[in-house]
């Protein structure tokens, strides 16, 4: 299994309408595992999304996919208001 993840600095105070414009990301009928971190305490203008993968694979397969669905671009258009950059995008095993 691998855990792929997105960490993005956020314009000063949207983690909260982050998180709400997250839940309504476009979903594929085998969507994998979604978590979504903010910071409980301090700056708060960093979030980590992690997507669970069975294998690498399977991650070079839904993207593609995930990109092509028609409501995809609406959903990046208002994401990306409140990104200001992406800090790093990570593969990581998991054991």
């Amino acid at each position: 299994m691998i855990a792929e993840r997105h960490t993005y600095k956020l314009s000063p105070f949207q983690a909260e309408a982050f998180v709400e414009i997250h839940k309504r990301a476009p979903k594929l009928p085998k969507h994998p595992k979604v978590r979504l971190y903010t910071y409980r305490y301090g700056a708060g203008d960093l979030a980590t999304i992690e997507f669970e993968f069975d294998s690498v694979s399977e991650a070079e397969t839904f993207w593609p996919t995930w990109f092509a669905l028609p409501e995809t671009p609406a959903f990046l258009a208002e994401f990306q208001t409140h990104v200001r950059q992406v800090v790093s995008v990570e593969i990581w095993d998991m054991h």
